[in-house]
């Protein structure tokens, strides 16, 4: 049974997922996971989530955070939902670094007020481009927001993936128009 009372992690340490859920609630698969047990909406982050289009890192004062979704375009519903409206339901944004197995907590952090987030383009699982929302979240107190990427090395992986997403719908594109051009031959009597 998830328990009701306070944050007890502190920056730096390490939990099970599956123990961080039996304590304070939430999904335990995915990227975002609000919790109806305990006034918190747990994210997290990694390296894993690149296959996915998640490239998410450090730039300015912010943490840019992208959305869950792992195919066609992200929405403002469900976990995405959420994180943006966290201040209004009165729960705490508490970032891991790691995705499964044990995770690092990060700290906490807030959604920006002035600018909560944008669209850009990304890959999703299938290699096809579409539009991500990445959420700009303020680090609220102490944090070890050293454990997480800068968004240059994000953003340059991303760059890396969305070039090879292009090449492989063009490759797909071009073995489909031979395919095509294969099965129309001409008669071979009106070469004669």
């Amino acid at each position: 049974m998830p328990e009701k009372a306070g944050w007890r992690l502190r920056p730096g340490e390490r939990i099970k997922r599956t123990e961080l859920h039996a304590k304070y609630g939430g999904r335990q698969q995915g990227g975002i996971a609000p919790s109806d047990v305990s006034p918190n909406v747990l994210i997290f982050s990694g390296p894993a989530g690149q296959k996915y289009g998640y490239f998410d890192g450090w730039q300015d004062e912010f943490f840019h955070y992208t959305g869950e979704g792992q195919v066609g375009d992200q929405q403002l519903k469900q976990g995405n939902r959420a994180l943006a409206e966290h201040a209004e339901m009165n729960k705490s944004v508490r970032l891991f670094d790691g995705v499964r197995g044990q995770v690092t907590y990060v700290g906490e952090f807030e959604v920006d007020r002035d600018k909560p987030h944008y669209t850009t383009d990304a890959p999703d699982v299938n290699g096809e481009m579409r539009k991500v929302i990445v959420f700009r979240l303020r680090p609220l107190g102490e944090n070890r927001g050293d454990l997480l990427p800068i968004a240059e090395e994000a953003l340059q992986e991303r760059r890396i993936r969305s070039v090879k997403s292009t090449l492989k719908v063009a490759q797909r594109n071009s073995s489909h128009r031979v395919r095509l051009q294969s099965a129309v031959k001409p008669p071979s009597s009106l070469h004669t």
